[in-house]
Parts: C-alpha cells; sequence; structure tokens
C-alpha cells in the first residue's frame, strides 16, 4: 500500500491512518500548514475525533490517510 499524501503546494508527504494517530504527531496540511494533536477525543469503530492544539477538533474516518511530518 502506498503511505503518501499529496498535499496542495507541497507535494507528496509520508501519511498514516487517521485511527493510528497519536499524541505529539505533527500533521500536515494543504499550503504546508502544520498541527500537533493534543489529544484523541472520541473514538468508534470507525471514526476518531482529533483535537489538535489550539482547541479546535476534526473527525475523520480511521482508514483516512493523513500527512505526517
Amino acid at each position: 500500500m502506498n503511505n503518501t499524501v499529496q498535499i496542495q503546494s507541497v507535494g507528496k508527504v509520508a501519511g498514516k491512518p487517521a485511527g493510528e494517530l497519536q499524541v505529539g504527531d505533527t500533521t500536515v496540511w494543504n499550503f504546508g500548514y502544520t498541527h500537533k494533536v493534543a489529544r484523541i477525543v472520541r473514538e468508534t469503530k470507525a471514526q476518531v475525533v482529533i483535537e489538535f492544539e489550539g482547541g479546535w477538533q476534526k473527525r475523520m474516518g480511521k482508514t483516512r490517510l493523513v500527512a505526517v511530518a
């Protein structure tokens, strides 16, 4: 399986499934924005809710590839 994600204005970056993100991981988003995982808020069989430093949360499917630095 190819574990790279195409990030706009950055290019290909290594990624891992959202269900495998851990506290302290740094995620990479479009235009090179980075955010550090502060905590795992909630986890179900198919989804995970991640809170990033700064207090904002994002709900993602566990199999979604997320770019990490």
